[in-house]
């Protein structure tokens, strides 16, 4: 029931020598917001000095909207055992899967070119990492973007810790000209892990978001539809909205476990070109049961969805069936009896059904 599901991957590696490592990863994408995505890569990594590597990767990228193959060409340095430095460039190509789902570009291909740079810092303690990415993508128009994505942690004891988050987007139209802003995009969070020393077998999670504009996939992807069915090109809205969650799991004994989530959205939604906000609150309950026996787990959900704007009530059960690959890894398979996803900050009406999951856990 986390806000953006479960994921992980499979990965494998060979040591060509002391110096050269190949290796190859599938991974399960959780942060891709026009549908769950799945990414496969090959790769070689060289070490050119005690603290810089050298590397290169083919990355595929497929979701329900679009197929991506790019290049990646880039270096990692590490100043210290705590930190890292890191570049990158890349060159691909977006093919949309569906004629009716076009680019913002308006060409059914695009070529994009990513500049990236990040930086992380890691101890006991405290956690932190930044990534810069400057886009180009190039079609009958060309559209540029920069985007910003951070992450930070710190360890108060061994039973609480607290999580950041800050996302930012701006994306540019065809002229070469600053002030042509086609969107912005805003997601900040703060959270917590908790699991207290008097009742450890529970567990406690909860956040807070704060979402201004459209997700930067949002912005070049036709791809929501409403509650009641009616179809909505999702770069012709803004939203601002604070959305709090809290999320728990209870161990009963080594087979049986009880996990609930509550969350509320207390937004607006504004059609581009117009300067009216509309109310578009929501709120989310679900409980769910998990067996576990051997490897082997089994879900049951139930939850439940109030929403404002289409002033309806939805409710329904979701299952699942997991198992658990190696100690850090479980695959499954589920469904959904309920047509709308458990997100509130990316609410969609399009999720009934068959889905398959992998979930890793360090």
């Amino acid at each position: 029931m986390s806000n953006r599901g479960g994921g992980g991957g499979i990965q494998g590696s060979w040591d060509v020598n002391d110096r050269t490592n190949l290796y190859t990863k599938v991974l399960n994408d959780v942060d891709s917001s026009s549908g769950r995505g799945i990414t496969t890569v090959f790769g070689g990594r060289t070490k050119a000095t005690s603290q810089m590597e050298l590397y290169s990767e083919r990355q595929f990228k497929t979701n329900r909207i679009d197929h991506t193959t790019s290049d990646v060409y880039g270096v990692s340095y590490k100043p210290t055992e705590a930190q890292f430095i890191e570049g990158s460039y890349s060159i691909g190509r977006v093919s949309n899967r569906h004629r009716n789902h076009t680019s913002l570009t308006g060409n059914d291909e695009t070529r994009r070119d990513i500049y990236a740079a990040g930086y992380g810092y890691k101890n006991d303690l405290f956690q932190i990492r930044n990534r810069l990415e400057y886009r180009i993508d190039e079609g009958s128009e060309r559209i540029r973007q920069w985007v910003t994505t951070n992450r930070a942690k710190t360890v108060v004891n061994e039973n609480l810790s607290w999580l950041g988050q800050f996302d930012f987007a701006k994306t540019f139209g065809n002229q070469d000209d600053s002030s042509d802003v086609v969107s912005n995009y805003t997601e900040s969070m703060i959270g917590f892990a908790y699991r207290p020393q008097v009742i450890n077998n529970l567990n406690l999670f909860g956040k807070m978001t704060y979402v201004y504009g459209l997700d930067p996939d949002d912005q070049l992807i036709v791809n929501s539809t409403s509650s009641s069915g009616k179809r909505y090109t999702s770069s012709l809205y803004d939203q601002k909205s604070w959305v709090w969650s809290l999320e728990g799991v209870y161990e009963w004994n080594a087979n049986w476990e009880t996990a609930f989530k509550a969350a509320q959205r207390q937004g607006h939604l504004r059609y581009k070109g117009e300067s009216d906000w509309y109310s578009s609150g929501a709120d989310l309950y679900a409980l769910r049961i998990n067996y576990k026996t051997g490897d082997w787990e089994y879900q049951v959900e139930g939850r439940t969805l109030r929403t404002d704007l289409a002033d309806d009530h939805k409710d329904g059960l979701v299952t699942s069936v997991y198992r658990n690959v190696g100690d850090n890894i479980k695959m499954g398979v589920g469904y959904n009896f309920t047509d709308y996803n458990d997100n509130l900050t990316r609410l969609n009406y399009r999720s009934h059904g068959w889905f398959v999951n992998v979930v890793g856990s360090f």
